[in-house]
Order: C-alpha cells, then sequence, then structure tokens
C-alpha cells in the first residue's frame, strides 16, 4: 500500500505523456490533386488563367503542432504575442497548376494591413513553401516569397531560397484597396528534383503564410497548408500529399475526385436515404472527339457523346449525379439518372440504358477491372437487373431500380476492395475511375450515346489514362469559384460562436440569404454579415456550449445568386476541453488576511527539461542534486526564500507578473516583476522551475483565464495533496516566447478553489503572468484587485491534519477523531509503544476509513484495543490513503 501522507506531508508526482506524431492538417485536406494548366501561365500577379485549378481556402490545422487528432483546429495559430481578430485579419485561397516543365501556385491573401517592415523573406507578411519527397520524409527543397515594406509604404519582393536546386521565380503584389495580397510562384521541376511533371507525380508540400501587423510587426504567426513542417522545426511528415491529376479529355478540375468515408452502413436497396452528406458529382463535360483532350483548341467539351445514330435532347434525355462513398471494405457508387424513356431492350449489360465501371491502378495507365450494371426491358416492361463482370476479381453487388412516374433510374453499387486489388480503403488510397452512362431511346434502341466520368476509358477501346483520378478523403473543391474559408467552430474565447466566411469569386457571388449551415444534420440559424469586397461572413450562435471536448459534425452549403449549390464544406468540430470545478473541490477554512501566492523554485542550468513530465520530476528533487535558485533576489516576496525540501519558497503578497529581468515588459503587462530566486547564484535562468500555490475566489459559471509565459506551465485546480483528484485548466508542454494560452472552465458553485501552476524555463528569457479575461476582453492579473482582479490568497487557513480527540468510553471502547477533507479516504494504524519508528510494523486497523467531512470518528472496540497492547498503552497513527 502506498502512503501518500502520514499527518505531515504529500508526495508530489507528475504524470508522463507520449505525444502523437500523425500529421497536423485537418482530415480531409491533407491530399490536394493539382491539375494540368488550361492556359500558358504568366507571371503577372494576375490569376485570370488559372481556370479550373481547385481553390484551398484556409485549411485548419491541429495545435500545437504533432498534436493532430488531440489538438484543436485552428485556421491560424498565433506566435510570440501576436493575435489573429478574424478573415479580414488574415485568410487565404491557394491553387497549385502544372505544365510539362513547372509546378505553379498562386495566392491571394486577404490581410487588412500588409506588415513587413523587416523586409524579410520570411519575418512578417511572407510565404514559405516546402517541397518534400513522395514519402514525406526528407525535405527537398524551402523557398521563401515576401513583399517588403508596410501599408503605407510598400517595399520590393524579397525572395530567399533557403534550401534546395534553387531557379524559381515570383511576383508578388499588393492591392491597398482591397487588402489583398497576391503571390504567383514557379518552380522548375528541377528545382523540385523531379525528372518529370506527369499525372501520377507526387510530391510533399507544406505551406506557411505569415502574417504580421502593425502594433506587432514580424512573424506573429501563420495558416496554411502544412504549416506544422516549416514552424518550429522542419518537419517533412507535417508537408501535405500533392498529386498531379493526369491531363486527359475530362472537363479541367474534374479529372480527380475526392471519395469521402461513408455516413453510416450503406445498404445496397436502391435507396439512397442512407448517401445523406456525401458530395455530389454532376454531369462532368468531356472532350469529344476521344483523344481530343480538354485543354486543346480542338477539343469539343460535351454533356453527352451521341453514337450509331443516336440523338441527344438536353437534360430529360440524359443527366446524372453520382456519389462515390467507402468504409473499410468496400467502396460505393450511387447514380441517380434522369431519363424521359428507359430503353434496354436488349437485356444487355452495356448495349442500352447501362452504367460501366472502369477501374484502374493509381497511375491510371492499366485497367484492373470492367464491371456492367442494367436494368432490363423498357419504359413500359420493365425487365430484371444484368450485371456483368467483364474483367477483374469481381465480388460485387449491385441494386438498380426504376420509377416510371419520376423518369429517374437508381444504380447502387457495391465494389469490395479485393475487387479493385487493393489491399486496404483507408485516407490517401488512390484509383483510377471512369464510368460510361450508356442510353438508348424508343426509336434507336441500343447503345446510342454516353456522358459520364471519364467516358473515353471505355467507349471506342479501353483506355485507363482516360480515367479520372479518385482519392480516398482528399480535398474536394467547390463546384464554382466562390469559396468557403476561415471555417471556425467554437473556442475557449467564444463557447457559443459557429462562423465562416463566403466569398465571391471569379464573377461568382455567394447569396447570404440561401446560404446554409447544419450541425449534427440539423439546419440552424445564421446571421450573415453585410457584404464586403466580396466576402460575407455568416455567424451562428449555439443556445449553450457545447459538452467540453464533444465532436460535432458541420456542413456548409454556400449557394450562389442564381440559386446553385456553388460550394460546400463539412467535417467536424471539437468543443474546446475546459476545466469543470464542482463544489467538493473546494477549499475550506481560507485566512483570507494573507492575499498572494507561494512560489517555490529550483533552479540548475544542467537539467534542461523537456516537458512538463520533467518538470514535475524537477520539483521533486529528482533530476537536479543542487539548487541554485538565490535566496536573496527577493523581488515582490515578503523576505528572503526558506529551503523548503529540494524547493525554495517564497511569499507574494501582490500578483504574477514575473520576469528574470525585473522592469522589464514580456507579455500583457508592462514593468514586470522580479522573479524570486531566479537568475540563481549561477546568474543564469536556464533550467528553473517553480511551483506557484493560490487559493482563488471564483464566480460561478464560465471563467476566462490566461498564462502568458516563457516557456511551459500547468495550471490545475483541485487538493494540492491529491494530484490524481486535480482537475486541469490549461497548459502548454513545449518551449515557446512570452505567449498567451487562455482556457474556460465551469464553476458550479462560487467559492475558493485551490490553484497549483507548475512553470519552467528552458533557456533564454523566462517570465510568467498569471490573469483572468473579463467579458470585455480585458485582462487583468489574479489578486490585482484596483483593476477588478480576481481574489487571490496564498495560505488556506484550514484545519491541519491532526489527530483532535480520543476517549475512553466505560466498556472500554476508544473513540478517535482527527481533522479530514471531504472525499479523502484514511487509514488507521496501532501500536502499544513508541520505540518502533518503522511504521510498516504497526498494526493496520482499517486502511479504507472514507472521510465524514471536515471532520472523522471511529471508534475501536475495547476488544482490539486488549489484544493490541501488552504495556497497557496504545497510540494511534491516522494516514491519508491514495
Amino acid at each position: 500500500m502506498n502512503i501518500k501522507n502520514i499527518f505531515f506531508g504529500a508526495i508530489a508526482f507528475g504524470a508522463f505523456f507520449v505525444k502523437a506524431s500523425a500529421n497536423d492538417i485537418e482530415p480531409g485536406k491533407q491530399y490536394y490533386t493539382a491539375i494540368k494548366a488550361t492556359q500558358p501561365i504568366v507571371l503577372d500577379g494576375d490569376l485570370s488563367e488559372w481556370t479550373g485549378a481547385a481553390v484551398l481556402a484556409d485549411p485548419r490545422f491541429s495545435i500545437p503542432k504533432g498534436s493532430a487528432e488531440n489538438g484543436n483546429l485552428v485556421n491560424f495559430e498565433e506566435h510570440a504575442g501576436g493575435s489573429w481578430t478574424g478573415p479580414d485579419d488574415h485568410t487565404s485561397a491557394v491553387r497549385v497548376v502544372y505544365d510539362d516543365d513547372n509546378v505553379y501556385f498562386g495566392f491571394v491573401v486577404t490581410d487588412e494591413y500588409h506588415e513587413n517592415s523587416a523586409n524579410s523573406a520570411w519575418n512578417g507578411d511572407s510565404v514559405q513553401l516546402m517541397v518534400a519527397n513522395a514519402e514525406r520524409d526528407t525535405q527537398v527543397a524551402l523557398y521563401n516569397y515576401a513583399l517588403g515594406g508596410v501599408e503605407e509604404a510598400l517595399g520590393g519582393q524579397v525572395m530567399l531560397e533557403e534550401a534546395g536546386p534553387g531557379g524559381t521565380e515570383a511576383v508578388v503584389t499588393r492591392n491597398v484597396e482591397t487588402k489583398r495580397t497576391t503571390y504567383e510562384i514557379k518552380l522548375p521541376k528541377e528545382s523540385m528534383e523531379l525528372d518529370a511533371l506527369i499525372g501520377g507525380t507526387q510530391f510533399g508540400l507544406g505551406m506557411a503564410i505569415n502574417d504580421g501587423d502593425k502594433d506587432t510587426p514580424g512573424q506573429k504567426g501563420w495558416g496554411g497548408l502544412g504549416a506544422h513542417a516549416i514552424v518550429f522545426g522542419k518537419s517533412p511528415e507535417q508537408t501535405a500529399l500533392i498529386t498531379l491529376a493526369t491531363a486527359n479529355d475530362i472537363e479541367a478540375g474534374k479529372e480527380f475526385h475526392s471519395a469521402k468515408t461513408a455516413p453510416g452502413e450503406i445498404v445496397i436497396d436502391g435507396k439512397l436515404d442512407d448517401w445523406q452528406g456525401v458530395p455530389v458529382l454532376s454531369d462532368p463535360r468531356f472532350a469529344i472527339p476521344k483523344g481530343s483532350g480538354s485543354r486543346k483548341d480542338g477539343g469539343n467539351l460535351s454533356l453527352f457523346e451521341v453514337h450509331a445514330g443516336g440523338s441527344w435532347s438536353g437534360p430529360d434525355d440524359q443527366t446524372s449525379a453520382v456519389q462515390i462513398s467507402y468504409d473499410e471494405d468496400n467502396v460505393y457508387f450511387a447514380f441517380l439518372v434522369t431519363d424521359e424513356y428507359h430503353e434496354n431492350s436488349a437485356n444487355s449489360a452495356w448495349n442500352g440504358d447501362s452504367v460501366q465501371l472502369m477501374i484502374a491502378n493509381d497511375k491510371q495507365d492499366t485497367q484492373i477491372a470492367l464491371y456492367n450494371y442494367a436494368l432490363g426491358g423498357v419504359e413500359d416492361a420493365l425487365g430484371g437487373q444484368v450485371m456483368l463482370e467483364e474483367a477483374g476479381v469481381g465480388g460485387t453487388t449491385a441494386f438498380v431500380s426504376r420509377d416510371v412516374d419520376a423518369k429517374r433510374t437508381v444504380y447502387e453499387i457495391k465494389l469490395p476492395k479485393e475487387s479493385m486489388e487493393l489491399d486496404t480503403l483507408e485516407s490517401g488510397v488512390q484509383f483510377g475511375l471512369g464510368m460510361a452512362i450508356n442510353d438508348g431511346d424508343k426509336d434507336t434502341p441500343g447503345q446510342k450515346g454516353w456522358g459520364g466520368l471519364g467516358a473515353h476509358a471505355i467507349v471506342f477501346g479501353k483506355s485507363p489514362e482516360q480515367t479520372a483520378l479518385v482519392t480516398l478523403d482528399g480535398y474536394a473543391p467547390p463546384s464554382e469559384p466562390c469559396f468557403v474559408s476561415a471555417v471556425t467552430g467554437p473556442a475557449v474565447t467564444s463557447l457559443t460562436n459557429f462562423s465562416f466566411r463566403g466569398n465571391d469569386f471569379e464573377g461568382c457571388e455567394v447569396d447570404p440569404a440561401s446560404t446554409k449551415l447544419f450541425i449534427d444534420d440539423k439546419e440552424v440559424e445564421l446571421v450573415a454579415s453585410a457584404k464586403t469586397q466580396g466576402a460575407t461572413d455568416f455567424t451562428h450562435t449555439l443556445d449553450a456550449p457545447f459538452e467540453t471536448n464533444s465532436e460535432h459534425t458541420f456542413r456548409i452549403e454556400l449557394v450562389d445568386t442564381l440559386g446553385n449549390i456553388v460550394g460546400t464544406e463539412s467535417g467536424i468540430v471539437k468543443a474546446p476541453i475546459f476545466g469543470i470545478l464542482t463544489p467538493d473541490l473546494q477549499a475550506s477554512g481560507i485566512n483570507t488576511s494573507n492575499p498572494g501566492f507561494i512560489w517555490r523554485v529550483i533552479q540548475n542550468g544542467a537539467f534542461i527539461q523537456e516537458s512538463l513530465a520533467d518538470t514535475e520530476l524537477n520539483l521533486a528533487g529528482e533530476l537536479a542534486d543542487e539548487n541554485f535558485a538565490d535566496p536573496a533576489l527577493i523581488g515582490p516576496a515578503t523576505g528572503p526564500g526558506i529551503v523548503a525540501g529540494p524547493l525554495l519558497e517564497f511569499e507574494i503578497p501582490s500578483v504574477i507578473n514575473l520576469n528574470q529581468l525585473g522592469g522589464d515588459s514580456a507579455g500583457n503587462f508592462p514593468d514586470d516583476l522580479q522573479m524570486p530566486g531566479v537568475p540563481g547564484l549561477n546568474f543564469i535562468a536556464d533550467g528553473a522551475s517553480a511551483e506557484i500555490v493560490t487559493f482563488v475566489e471564483f464566480p460561478a459559471g464560465f471563467n476566462t483565464v490566461g498564462v502568458n509565459s516563457d516557456d511551459g506551465f500547468r495550471m490545475e485546480a483541485g487538493p494540492l495533496d491529491q494530484p490524481e483528484s486535480r482537475e486541469l485548466l490549461g497548459e502548454f508542454d513545449a518551449p515557446r516566447g512570452a505567449s498567451d494560452s487562455i482556457f474556460v472552465f465551469n464553476v458550479i458553485e462560487a467559492g475558493v478553489y485551490p490553484i497549483r501552476v507548475i512553470w519552467t524555463n528552458g533557456a533564454g528569457g523566462a517570465s510568467i503572468e498569471i490573469f483572468s479575461i473579463k467579458e470585455d476582453g480585458t485582462k487583468v492579473l489574479f489578486n490585482d484587485l484596483e483593476n477588478g482582479g480576481l481574489k487571490a490568497y496564498r495560505g488556506a487557513g484550514g484545519a491541519p491534519f491532526v489527530i483532535t480527540a480520543i476517549s475512553t468510553a466505560a466498556n472500554g471502547d476508544v473513540s478517535l477523531t482527527w481533522n479530514s477533507r471531504p472525499g479523502q479516504s484514511y487509514a488507521v494504524l496501532a501500536k502499544d509503544n513508541l520505540d518502533e519508528t518503522d511504521i510498516s510494523l504497526w498494526d493496520e486497523l482499517d486502511d479504507s476509513i472514507q472521510s465524514q467531512g471536515d471532520s472523522t470518528t471511529i471508534v475501536v472496540s475495547s476488544e482490539a484495543v486488549n489484544f493490541l497492547t501488552k504495556t497497557g498503552k496504545i497510540f494511534f497513527r491516522v494516514r491519508k490513503q491514495e
């Protein structure tokens, strides 16, 4: 049995954490397909020739770096005292295209103020690009581009080819009226160490779109796809995977598709009610004749290709909507074909109304399978289902049904992964897909024409290079240039807000009244701002905050002024993790005559802690043999430091706004107080750790609190001597300059709660502030009562853990009473002499006595007393149990 406390002390210990190393990019944005340019790209800051390229707007990413699915998804990561006030402060739209010799990048960055007073390629408003190999384990190049100067006095272009073969080109322009900066960048294939730029070529890409502001110049934060590949150390595994799409007859921008995870179990029954939320691919055009190419002047883009005397009279004659989804075992296809007359008098799998599917490999150069599905008969006499697994492993399933009143045919098809010769179905898996949606008519029966994505892969000879590239959980671009950006779910500073921006772009105009937001599959109310510079901000306010750390789905339908859904965005938002302070965590018997904090510190530069787990060990005296903290360096403390185990203890009656350089101004509050004990007797602050203990009076409800630290910290609430019972409120477990961490917690009942903060410094600057944030956004230090700060006390003043009464009844029973803590369990031990100092040799009477509140009483029977004593005396000990 572990003894935590026997009257006079507690053992402090820390928890060890292993951080995930998965990619931090938002799911669904890690895989991007770049099309071949439809027109020659000219580097002039004008992106009008970028037709068809998918717009990637504000991909979110998890912070802190390396947190992956365990982190907090953000559009922008603040750094070194910077701030992000919303999409006007920084938002971006990015496109990537290629030709035979170069890969091109087009950035349009909206930013209310241009700041690059340093005229730096990275330390201010700028774009940094990392190129990695296809495996994303090796950096190939790092290139940096910027426009110097500030909004009122723009400077010249800055370029730094920091690593790699070089030879890149760029044009950066700023429109001070629209508040947009355009970066147009060309990377020759040699600069990326690629031999050729053809369909199927892959490389890793990370981009840090840096931002500074007028009052906080320099690199004060960033957004961008794969930003964590570049910041906080170079990490190619944090890049996105870019695949070059094969240029063929499919309309530019439609030659690739993203298949999303099935929303639930899909039943092959011809009913599509279980496909809700799966993106719809509507009538892609393709160039005819076959092989003419969608990018060539001779190519005629058409929705339908007539054949052998057939005709197409318009959408009622044949039009289609296609959905593709998957689970761990199967890929599913749903076709909704509108056709005024069903014709398959041949009862054929292809020679009449039917669907043919070609599966190709991920390089789109080898056919894997060819499967055919149809409903026999004609409109007046429908026949049975027809299936032909013409080539491939087979084992597929389908259901084909016809609604003669609605004039619609539904094809619901399931392809097991084995039928596609795929080992697994998971994010990033790719395959080629061609579909011929064949049509005949009453007067022209048989296969008299076709539409469909990649139809030329199947007709006029089998041609896998004419397939589209399908990526599981790849990036799905909007169908029109309008796009969604700055999707922001509830955050610690706005627990009830969900917001996003709808952007007009290249002639597409968003209709605010028709745009919709669904949360957990329910449409919710949206409030739209006035449109400014083509941007409309939408906000939904929740009735109440989500439960802490809960996950919720969202779906945005961006609608244009013609009533078309021109952009969709869907995903998961995770509610912020916030602590909950329950009444049982309150302190009792607080001594309100002692305001402030206890500061316990250790400093030894030989031991630089790399994690908060190390910090806990350091505070317990398990890392450093010597403590060099200076007891005479008092700062705001009441007197010199006194030895408290491995630590040096000071009492601070004022506030925590401490700096190793007293009088400096790191963080939010000026005129920092001298940090007691640091720098140490060795004149350095490296390797310092501190434990801050206080008792804070919190109001009921949600409280917003912040810690500005250099480097890391952790704040907990609850019993100081019961680590396992404390509630985590906030932490930052990594090195950093003086920066804020803001967090909220819900106080169920107003009262005074024990607060423990640990702080650590690796090397360099050392500072910490502890503050709350008022409803108007004002930050105020704990215990700064003149400015409305929360009251803090440095001593609980509660009853000590001692035996308070012992008495013997007439029958010999002994009653034992001690000061206890609610929720704590205890053990009672006995011995008939005090000569035995080894507590393990004392007799344990009961090891699971539950607290009765502030005071606990037990009765030891006379039989037990008589059995235990041989001297006529008996002594008792009470210990707290872990």
